[in-house]
């Protein structure tokens, strides 16, 4: 492939090639040599663009607490790197984190529904108004405590030291 007419003329790269005018002069070796140093300096400013804006940590654990780990970042389906990273923000917001948020879903949308179901058989005058009035607050009051408790723990009694 002649790399003189395979080049983007609308990114970060050509405008480097041009700059240092190999396109014009230089061989095909000599732009496949200047492409990967672009790329090289270009790799290591973004990274340390990337060390600059977000903090990174290193842990060490025993293999007994990797495990758990392991086996808690699977169970939540995700990484080790991002449980802990979401375990730890949790534990601070005092919140759980959600094994499945497929199912939680579901639970949210089999709530909703039920409340729309009465509400449906209030509207139609299939209940009477106190049940009906009753019933539909209780079933709001119950979605209200069911999505509390999954994303929200009680709150921690703080112990005597």
């Amino acid at each position: 492939m002649n790399m003189k007419k395979g080049v983007k003329k609308k990114c970060g790269v050509y405008n480097y090639l041009h700059s240092i005018k190999v396109l014009e002069i230089g061989s095909n070796q000599d732009i496949i040599n200047a492409r990967k140093a672009y790329w090289k300096e270009y790799k290591a400013k973004w990274r340390k663009e990337k060390r600059i804006a977000e903090k990174e940590f290193t842990l060490t654990l025993a293999s007994e607490e990797a495990k758990i780990l392991r086996e808690s970042a699977r169970a939540h389906r995700q990484s080790i790197s991002r449980f802990i990273r979401n375990a730890a923000l949790a534990y601070l917001r005092r919140q759980y984190i959600v094994p499945d948020p497929l199912a939680i879903g579901t639970i949210r949308q089999l709530l909703a529904m039920n409340y729309n179901a009465l509400h449906r058989l209030f509207e139609e005058n299939r209940l009477p108004f106190d049940i009906g009035r009753m019933l539909l607050t209780q079933m709001a009051d119950l979605e209200q405590k069911v999505i509390t408790e999954l994303y929200n723990p009680k709150e921690r009694k703080e112990t005597a030291m």
